[in-house]
């Protein structure tokens, strides 16, 4: 079953980085994954986020958030209609081989409690990861948080050996498409009989 990366994202947010896309490409591969998180940590502390720290999914907290994300997102979300979130969070897996359960990473974010938005990602093989998922509730887009998570998940991924990082979106979710680049990704291919775009991170 093939799943779509999000990133629900306003375009006006777009434009709104922790850093440079340059930065980024400078800094990924020569920094470690501390010092990553310390430099989010900063970026939420200036701009009066310090109560919005990026957590472990936590299954009593979280659960019931994250599915009113694919409740209401569902097209952006997935591409097939048999998928399941409820296995995807139970045993942390992208799908239901069973090769691949409980190797997913969920990661969420709150500010004040409020759930703001999740990502999940994992590593496919020993230096490919793969970002499945990644999502920001309405009501806080145009914030960076969107960008603080994606961040968060690429300095993870390459801390657990990723030499390559892959995504997957719509066509038409422009945005994200944009966003994308920006940071250093690039686009690899696209079906557009299936509407989805891929995308290829290299550190």
């Amino acid at each position: 079953m093939k799943k779509i990366n999000l990133f629900l994202i306003t375009i006006a947010s777009t434009s709104m980085f922790v850093f440079s896309a340059q930065e980024m490409d400078r800094r990924l591969p020569n920094q470690s994954f501390e010092e990553d998180k310390s430099q989010i940590q900063k970026y939420i502390s200036k701009n009066k986020k310090s109560s919005s720290p990026i957590y472990d999914f936590d299954p009593v907290r979280d659960t019931q958030d994250i599915l009113q994300v694919f409740e209401r997102d569902w097209y952006w979300l997935v591409e097939n209609d048999d998928y399941s979130p409820e296995f995807m969070l139970k045993y942390r897996a992208p799908g239901q081989n069973p090769l691949y359960i409980g190797r997913l990473r969920i990661k969420v974010l709150r500010e004040n409690d409020a759930f703001v938005g999740f990502t999940a990602y994992y590593m496919k093989t020993s230096d490919l990861g793969f970002l499945l998922f990644l999502a920001v509730d309405p009501e806080f887009r145009g914030k960076g948080y969107g960008d603080t998570l994606i961040r968060y998940a690429l300095n993870d991924l390459i801390h657990m050996g990723a030499k390559r990082i892959r995504l997957e979106t719509r066509t038409d979710n422009i945005p994200a498409q944009k966003l994308y680049n920006r940071i250093g990704f690039k686009e690899t291919s696209r079906d557009d009989d299936r509407g989805i775009v891929y995308f290829e991170y290299t550190p």
